[in-house]
């Protein structure tokens, strides 16, 4: 299903964004408790910290969005 992204405003796109990002987070957990090898751990813990960061960036930006 395509959605018609030209009737979106900015804030809307911006709260997409942090759906997604709370979706990757979703999967990046499962993605951990799954990982066998401490490397591969690592790496996901990285990714996932990355995540919470823009996550919080996101939220900042929703929090502070002037309509």
């Amino acid at each position: 299903m395509k959605e018609n992204n030209k009737k979106k405003t900015a804030k809307q796109h911006v709260e997409d964004v942090y759906s997604k990002l709370v979706e990757s987070k979703a999967c990046l957990r499962e993605a951990l408790n799954s990982a066998e090898q401490h490397r591969n751990k690592e790496q996901i813990e990285n990714n996932l910290a990355s995540v919470n960061d823009a996550i919080n960036s996101i939220n900042n930006t929703l929090n502070n969005y002037q309509d």
